[in-house]
């Protein structure tokens, strides 16, 4: 049997252990294709303070499909703003294909001074804050990807509700070029 692609006939693949139809989600073929990147980063945030990224788009019709995880030790708000500007530093985005030699075109951005925040476009709070063994910790994991818009600028924020909150990112992506509208 055979799957019609756009421009070319393919065969499905058959593992040759379990003689099964081998299968990947697309998200998980866009990692083995190099299209795939990921920025990890934590940092012990006070009561109050914020642990922001920016997410730059470029005005190219390869957008990315973002999903991100979140964990505080504590109480933690997490805010995905679009339309946000502010200078930065851009940080290393690893493919998550090591063999790989492709580069993304979404910059991953530290602040470095001051922010205007955009439009708020998602939120999410989650934990407790309390002594020691009252906290709860504060999670989320986006799994319904977001694809961001083309040629924008986003900020991605979390802010602690608690002294000495622990927060920790992953942020993941792939580049897909538009080919629909």
């Amino acid at each position: 049997m055979a799957v019609v692609g756009r421009t070319a006939l393919f065969p499905n693949k058959i593992d040759q252990t379990t003689s099964g139809k081998a299968q990947l989600e697309y998200e998980h073929k866009q990692v083995h294709s190099g299209d795939a990147w990921v920025v990890t980063y934590n940092a012990t945030v006070g009561d109050g303070a914020t642990l922001d990224r920016f997410i730059i788009v470029p005005n190219s019709t390869r957008w990315p499909h973002f999903d991100w995880d979140v964990v505080g030790q504590a109480k933690t708000t997490i805010e995905l703003y679009e339309g946000s500007s502010g200078p930065y530093n851009a940080v290393t985005a690893y493919n998550r294909n090591r063999n790989s030699t492709r580069v993304n075109t979404t910059v991953i951005g530290t602040p470095t001074g001051a922010i205007v925040v955009g439009s708020l476009i998602w939120t999410w709070t989650s934990g407790t804050t309390g002594p020691g063994p009252a906290r709860s910790t504060g999670a989320t994991r986006e799994s319904g990807e977001l694809v961001l818009k083309q040629n924008t600028t986003y900020l991605f924020r979390c802010t602690s509700a608690a002294a000495g909150n622990i927060i920790s990112v992953d942020l993941t992506w792939y580049e897909q070029t538009n080919i629909e509208n």
